[in-house]
């Protein structure tokens, strides 16, 4: 099933690239609910879909830090499409998101150049880490520190500079880990696409004027995969 996202916004053009591709893959869109809860140590659990890259979405949570009070506690909860790591006062976490399968192409044949998460909302920081392995067992990890909201991206080129063939993946690892006690983000959807910016038509007379794109719209197509 295909599901069309439009925005249209005024941006510089030196932002995050858009996501521009016709051929975008999704990892995980949020369409199947999940929670899990923990004061201290660690829970994991695992939901299964078809719309789910691999078909099963695993999570883990670790409480790293606590107030040792039983109703201050660290949550993934992924409900109406959207995924949320959540701290209570006192409270911090790593929280995992792992998809597994034998071998796929995040490229689609060469159409995708990385992936982007979108982030809703956020409060505090939080560093997110990808870990892409391909099925011969070569990983890299990705890591970025993160304290606004928007369009995280994660390029290609630097998971097949250190070895790791894109084209044969067999796992996804998005790994997040709050900074500070209390500290809350929400995500609502994982994707590999085209991240790069469309091209910008130079003025009739042939001079860019500025460094300014104004106004503007992208569309994100995310087919959900098996």
């Amino acid at each position: 099933m295909n599901a069309f996202k439009s925005i249209a916004a005024a941006a510089l053009l030196s932002v995050t690239p858009v996501i521009a591709s016709a051929a975008s893959v999704t990892i995980d869109d949020f369409s199947v609910d999940q929670f899990v809860e923990i004061a201290t140590g660690t829970i994991t659990d695992n939901v299964a879909d078809a719309g789910i890259f691999g078909g099963d979405r695993d999570v883990s949570l670790t409480a790293t830090s606590g107030t040792g009070n039983p109703g201050n506690k660290s949550a993934i909860s992924v409900f109406g499409g959207e995924a949320s790591v959540g701290n209570a006062s006192g409270q911090s976490s790593v929280s995992d998101f792992l998809y597994t399968t034998t071998s796929f192409d995040l490229t689609d044949s060469g159409s995708n150049t990385g992936i982007a998460i979108n982030m809703s909302s956020l409060l505090g920081s939080f560093d997110f880490d990808l870990t892409l392995t391909d099925s011969v067992g070569n990983f890299f990890t990705s890591n970025q520190t993160v304290a606004t909201n928007g369009f995280l991206t994660f390029v290609f080129s630097n998971f097949t500079t250190a070895g790791v063939d894109v084209t044969d993946t067999a796992s996804v690892l998005l790994q997040i880990t709050s900074n500070a006690p209390g500290s809350d983000v929400t995500f609502d959807f994982i994707e590999a696409s085209d991240l790069t910016p469309p091209s910008v038509p130079l003025p009739a007379g042939g001079v860019l004027l500025g460094s300014i794109l104004l106004g503007g719209a992208f569309v994100a197509k995310r087919r959900k995969t098996s």
